[in-house]
């Protein structure tokens, strides 16, 4: 038997096992069929799309990548009716997507009214250390200078911040979520006169000195005093003073203020002392006496008052009779550490004596006073010092007074 007769005799044995193992093997062998048909005749390659999967109906068509835009190539374009590609025809929304941080390279406004980051930074450092109204006062300038800011809705959004702290304003030391102060009921720090009584109710402590004068070598008199004050409610207030003009004087009194409000910037405000006087001769003497002052917004403010009194007064070894105060003062502040003072004051008595018995002394002072400590948020803790010249202008039984010069120390506590 031949060799070729043998293997086809062995082949024919084998094929059942063969076809056992065919199903197991069918992906690989017929892949293997194919491409042996394949190396052996070419056109026996499968027909495009014969290996495809087949389809289901429920299956959604991924979109094909959009082709990049080249030079001179049109940009695709959709169906108009389609939302996928509608677009905001508003062309006039400029929107920034520059932070702040990245734009602090402008150096220059892009248009008339705009600023720079650079600019916003320099006004944003400058109010630190400023108190709310001043800060705000610096921002509405800003605003004004700069209408078309890139930080408008900054800047806004803290203007609203700091116009809440003026008429509201959380009380230090509170509990979290602690009350509220109207700012009506806030202290306004309303000026204290030179040589008046004290119209606004503060704790405050105050001392000074008054060097008066028969001419310009001879000195007439010298006058030290201080006077503590104790606000037991913002409203009502007592104090007490003790003053050396040729002997120690004592003042005790009261003040209660009928208004006193930091949202309309007035005061109105009654007192009462008791006093040991010498002013003429030796005695006792009850002061009533009401105030009224207004702030006015110019600068860093202008406060004006008026102060009308009298004093019962009853000097040892003469018939009792009324002493009447009057006077007018006015307090400009051009900065919040410089302020101006002016104060008009007339004192009256025995007016319906005859003449030359009458008592009439009227004098005018000017001065100046400096901040030397600003104010806490509660308008406590201010520091001021200052310095004043009197002249008289009306005088009748004080001729021997000429002028005097005075130094002032004030301390809100």
């Amino acid at each position: 038997m031949s060799r070729r007769a043998l293997a086809l005799l062995l082949l024919a044995a084998s094929m059942p096992a063969f076809a056992a193992d065919s199903k197991k093997k069918k992906g690989s062998d017929d892949k293997k069929d194919d491409l042996d048909d394949v190396l052996q005749d070419p056109s026996a390659l499968p027909e495009a799309g014969a290996f495809e999967e087949e389809k289901d109906e429920n299956d959604v068509p991924i979109p094909a990548a959009p082709k990049l835009e080249e030079d001179g190539d049109e940009p695709p374009q959709g169906d108009p009716e389609d939302d996928e590609f509608k677009l905001d025809d508003n062309k006039d929304d400029d929107i920034d997507f520059r932070d702040e941080d990245d734009a602090q390279g402008d150096t220059k406004p892009r248009g008339p009214g705009e600023d720079t980051a650079a600019l916003y930074r320099a006004a944003k450092d400058s109010v630190k250390e400023a108190l709310p109204q001043e800060e705000l006062i610096v921002w509405e300038e800003y605003l004004q200078k700069y209408p078309k800011s890139l930080f408008r809705d900054r800047v806004e959004t803290r203007m609203d911040e700091l116009s809440a702290s003026l008429f509201d304003e959380r009380v230090p030391g509170s509990d979290r979520g602690g009350r509220l102060v109207d700012a009506g009921k806030r202290e306004i720090d309303f000026a204290s006169p030179l040589h008046l009584p004290g119209i606004d109710p503060h704790s405050r402590l105050s001392a000074g000195m008054r060097m008066g004068s028969q001419g310009i070598a001879a000195l007439g008199y010298l006058r030290l005093g201080v006077d503590y004050e104790h606000a037991f409610t913002r409203e009502w207030s007592v104090h007490g003073s003790a003053t050396a003009e040729g002997g120690p004087l004592l003042a005790v009194g009261s003040r209660y203020a009928l208004i006193k409000s930091a949202r309309t910037n007035s005061v109105l405000s009654a007192g009462l002392d008791f006093n040991l006087s010498s002013v003429g001769a030796l005695g006792l003497g009850l002061q009533p006496n009401i105030g009224f002052g207004q702030r006015f917004d110019v600068k860093s403010g202008l406060d004006v008052y008026a102060v009308a009194g009298g004093t019962f007064f009853v000097p040892f070894g003469f018939p009792p009779a009324w002493r009447w105060l009057y006077g007018l003062g006015a307090e400009f502040r051009p900065s919040e550490v410089v302020y101006l003072t002016m104060e008009n004051s007339l004192q009256l008595q025995y007016t319906g004596a005859d003449e030359h018995e009458a008592f009439v002394f009227g004098a005018q002072a000017i001065g100046m006073k400096f901040r030397v400590k600003k104010p806490d948020s509660q308008g406590r803790n201010m520091m001021m010092v200052g310095a004043n010249v009197g002249i008289p202008y009306m005088r009748q039984y004080w001729s021997f007074y000429v002028g005097a010069i005075g130094l002032t120390f004030d301390w809100m506590l």
